[in-house]
């Protein structure tokens, strides 16, 4: 089925489509009137984010509802039908996030479209090249002005093109301005650029300009004038566009360690051994829903209330745990390992509450479990990627998931079952553990095994404390 509907995704470049923040009032409402007939989108992407995310979360708590109903009422054969059609209904609504956010069919981008992107390239560019001009200046000056201050390689690296050798020559006859600026920039003037919105001639970005005029003073009054040092014109293919903007898209912030160096960092093993046990703990608890709900007087079968809460709580997990560390990451400069120490706390009170619970009590205790499960699948990777960056992240990652494939395994299979049927024999039960210490033992090695994770994240989050530091004040985020 995934193979299949592959033929149907429909790649829809998010720099051709979404409206330009920096347009200018007039500019933005000649390119809505202009895209009223056209694929342009009429949600930002932040809505569409919105809309979806509100829409799951709408879907766990109808869920959730269900679950608890059918739990206490046992509804008949037709309220479960309409259950399920409501909850089909709500489903349905998901059909309407791609809705505005481009053709149903590949095609070439809108001219303005395509003028926009030139124009976000260029003023990028234009950008670049003043912050070299300062630097190259600031040079000058903290030499006292003299000709030493200039370098055969800044020299040369300022004759350099800035998008360099093999990207195009194609040159943009709309976007002038933005050429002449990025000439000006090694110049010595510094060039702030605001894109436009619109299309064509009436879209034209708005460039001012404030001369650096710093003068250095050799020996008597005479000033010294830096050299005129003319870069070559930028030059735009049009047909890599996207990668051009993709190549200034850099984050010098985050760090860039292959799976051979991450693995001689204590911060990976302390990740590894909190994903297996976090994760192993939550698979102990699902997995053997069944058997503790008959330990603890309940019918077989009575598992599935709390299975769907288990579920709802999961999904929760995993949204509330990725959009909470981004927002207080982002807000406050808090570190996502210091909210992955409240889970492993959460998780040693999932195990605790398991073992001194009844089956009332299992309703709470489900939920809780699920919160803590879903937030380590948001929280590690995101982790994984700030620690050890983006370029081997796919390799550091798999890495890691042996961790909770390995803890899955004897946790919530070898030890468990171990213990449960020990326990089976002591009581002389043939099927079925009857009793509330049937997963006694199972608790008490899975709160020893959290209690050591749960100082081992504590370790994690004093490692990664700083590199955190280091991240927000180099905009990694």
């Amino acid at each position: 089925m995934t193979l299949t509907l592959t033929l149907f995704i429909n790649l829809v470049p998010e720099a051709y489509h979404e409206p330009d923040p920096a347009a200018p009032p007039q500019a933005a409402t000649t390119e809505r009137r202009s895209s009223r007939t056209s694929s342009a989108p009429q949600f930002s992407a932040q809505t569409r984010f919105t809309f979806a995310y509100s829409l799951v979360a709408l879907v766990a708590a109808y869920q959730a509802g269900a679950a608890l109903w059918a739990g206490t009422v046992h509804p008949s054969e037709r309220a479960r039908r309409a259950l399920l059609g409501g909850l089909l209904g709500l489903l349905a609504l998901l059909l309407a996030v791609p809705l505005s956010s481009g053709d149903w069919v590949h095609r070439k981008p809108r001219p303005e479209a395509l003028e926009r992107l030139k124009r976000s390239l260029l003023s990028r560019l234009a950008a670049r090249g003043a912050k070299a001009a300062a630097k190259f200046r600031q040079s000058i000056i903290g030499n006292g002005g003299s000709g030493s201050g200039i370098s055969a390689g800044t020299e040369g690296a300022l004759r350099e093109p800035l998008l360099g050798p093999g990207v195009g020559v194609n040159s943009v006859s709309s976007t002038d301005g933005h050429q002449n600026a990025v000439a000006a920039a090694a110049t010595g003037v510094l060039v702030s650029c605001n894109g436009g919105g619109g299309g064509g001639d009436a879209a034209e970005d708005n460039i001012d300009t404030n001369v650096v005029a710093e003068e250095g003073k050799l020996g008597t009054a005479a000033t010294l004038e830096p050299p005129l040092i003319m870069p070559a014109t930028p030059e735009v293919r049009e047909g890599d566009l996207e990668a051009q903007l993709e190549a200034l898209e850099t984050v010098p912030a985050l760090p860039d360690v292959p799976l051979s160096a991450a693995m001689r960092s204590p911060i990976f093993w302390l990740l590894m051994f909190q994903f297996g046990v976090g994760l192993g703990t939550g698979l102990s608890f699902l997995n053997n829903l069944g058997s503790i709900v008959v330990a603890l007087g309940g019918q077989p079968g009575g598992q599935v209330v709390f299975v769907s809460l288990f579920s709802v709580a999961n999904a929760t997990g995993r949204l509330a745990g990725g959009v909470l560390s981004e927002l207080v990451l982002r807000s406050y400069g808090t570190p996502r390992t210091l909210l992955l120490v409240a889970i492993s706390f959460l998780t040693l009170l999932v195990v605790g509450g398991a073992a001194a619970s009844e089956l009332s009590d299992l309703y709470v205790v489900s939920v809780l479990a699920g919160l803590a499960f879903g937030a380590h699948w948001s929280l590690i990777p995101s982790i994984t990627s700030d620690m050890f960056g983006l370029t081997h992240f796919g390799s550091n990652y798999t890495a890691l998931q042996l961790g909770p494939a390995a803890g899955g395994y004897l946790l919530a299979t070898v030890l468990t079952g171990k213990l449960y049927d020990r326990a089976a024999r002591s009581h002389g039960d043939q099927l079925f553990c009857i009793g509330a210490d049937c997963y006694f033992q199972t608790w008490c090695v899975l709160g020893g095994l959290n209690l050591v994770a749960l100082l081992g994240t504590r370790e994690l989050y004093a490692q990664s404390a700083k590199r955190y530091r280091r991240i927000v004040r180099g905009g990694g985020v």
